[in-house]
């Protein structure tokens, strides 16, 4: 996956590399794909990585909720941005109090993220959960969940209780995710686009639905960006702003990517 074998020009140098949904769990085969991808990027991927949220199972990102291999994890995230890299995180629906992680292993952890490309315009990451606002009792859960309140009581709780709260309410949510993320939010998605433009983005990149494919909404191309599970696909972002898929180990053999 060297520049030369993506064309090497200025317009097709790699800016970002985008992997979306792990949903990294203990003892998981995916936990170790997952980290060579991390170890490739390191050695020869671009200056930013962006994660589209949803990089464990179940996380509350607090000192005493963290697992072993959750831990390993981050540190590799953490040497990567010490190296001089940019790992930006975007909060996804799996994700809880993010920004208490101290040491922090990311440049930027937040709910939105832009890519400003010269002469291409600005490209908007997003992990997706907040698109589909028919579903009410997730964004109450949303707001409600991520609250200074409910951070502090959790805080306070050892964190073995830490853990078990978020594979509980985790298991409780997952009929209304299952449904709506089945659900394809075409109104939703026209009203979001709208928004997303109105913020001076032509392209966005989301994850959350687990799809692989690119639409277009109210004049936006909008990329779902596919699930990093099985041969590790990803996405890459270039300085012409084109956007490909990307296995990081597909069945055959080696790299290869295919212009979304």
């Amino acid at each position: 996956m060297d520049e030369a074998a993506r064309g090497g020009s200025a317009a097709k140098r790699e800016l970002a590399w985008c992997v979306a949904d792990p949903h990294l769990t203990r003892d998981d085969p995916v936990l170790g794909l997952f980290k060579r991808f991390l170890g490739g990027f390191s050695s020869e991927g671009p200056g930013t990585l962006v994660i589209l949220g949803d990089l464990f199972a179940s996380w509350i990102a607090l000192p005493g909720a963290l697992a072993p291999y959750q831990t390993d994890v981050l540190e590799d995230l953490r040497a990567i941005k010490e190296a001089g890299r940019e790992v930006i995180f975007i909060i996804g629906n799996r994700d809880y109090f993010v920004e208490s992680l101290d040491p922090r292993p990311f440049s930027f952890a937040g709910e939105r993220w832009d890519l400003a490309i010269p002469t291409v315009g600005r490209i908007r990451f997003e992990h997706g959960d907040l698109i589909n606002t028919s579903d009410h009792n997730y964004q109450r859960w949303r707001v409600f969940s991520r609250s200074e309140a409910v951070k502090r009581v959790v805080a306070a709780l050892p964190g073995k209780w830490q853990a078990s709260l978020a594979r509980r309410a985790e298991k409780a949510l997952e009929p209304t995710n299952r449904a709506y993320k089945d659900y394809s939010p075409l109104p939703e998605l026209e009203r979001w686009a709208n928004g997303v433009k109105a913020d001076g983005c032509s392209t966005a990149v989301v994850g959350h639905f687990h799809e692989d494919k690119t639409v277009a909404a109210a004049g936006l191309q909008v990329h779902f960006a596919p699930q990093f599970r099985g041969i590790g696909p990803f996405l890459s972002v270039n300085a012409g702003g084109v956007i490909e898929r990307v296995e990081w180990e597909p069945q055959n053999g080696g790299s290869v990517s295919t212009v979304k």
